[in-house]
């Protein structure tokens, strides 16, 4: 019975720190059209948002990045 006890104040107190280390981020989630395929889901950390209906580049890398088309 203690190891339960124990067992659950280390997972309540592993969990409100991963929280606090990956849950507290400033950032949007985009839903991209994509002309003619299926439409493609980013999430990226960001100050401001991109605006809605905007037209962008989606940069595939190592990591995705959405940023505003310009011509």
């Amino acid at each position: 019975d203690i190891a339960v006890v124990y067992g659950a104040i280390g997972g309540a107190a592993l969990g409100y720190v991963l929280e606090a280390k990956l849950g507290n981020h400033d950032g949007f989630q985009y839903i991209i059209d994509v002309d003619d395929k299926e439409d493609v889901a980013v999430v990226q950390g960001d100050k401001e948002s991109l605006i809605i209906g905007e037209r962008v580049v989606i940069l595939y890398g190592e990591t995705i990045r959405v940023t505003p088309f310009s011509e």
